[in-house]
């Protein structure tokens, strides 16, 4: 079983980022600094983040997503679905007051998205520091 707590910097102790980053807690501390983000650790069982989740308020009402998985992200992956889905569905559009929440993900995660009930909107062509092209997803609730 997973679960989602709120984001502390000791929750980086035990994470192993799946991903390439230069500075984790920098760019992490920037958003928790800008005061538009909110950020959850999603954890296993034995307590262990992993991945860090976060929402990134646009404008009113309007949310960017983003999600940094951990190397063992890939042993839960209905758990993290079902997760995810929750917190969309029973948090971020009846609690948090957005009616829009985008995302943008990679090729192999498009799947992942429209099985959460997203819409693709566009490609995102090199959107990323390596040329990498991602593509947006969208949901909007009114």
């Amino acid at each position: 079983m997973l679960s989602a707590t709120k984001f502390t910097f000791d929750d980086l102790l035990s994470f192993d980022c799946s991903e390439n980053y230069e500075d984790l807690d920098r760019d992490i501390k920037k958003g928790i600094d800008s005061g538009l983000h909110t950020i959850v650790s999603i954890k296993n069982e034995e307590k262990e983040t992993i991945a860090i989740a976060g929402i990134f308020d646009l404008r009113p009402g309007v949310g960017e997503a983003w999600i940094i998985r951990g190397h063992k992200i890939d042993k839960y992956p209905y758990a993290f679905f079902k997760l995810i889905h929750s917190i969309i569905y029973k948090f971020v559009f009846p609690e948090m007051g957005y009616h829009r929440l985008q995302i943008a993900v990679m090729k192999n995660w498009r799947k992942w998205a429209e099985t959460l009930g997203l819409d693709f909107e566009c490609k995102l062509v090199a959107y990323d520091s390596d040329y990498n092209d991602y593509y947006q997803y969208s949901k909007v609730v009114i």
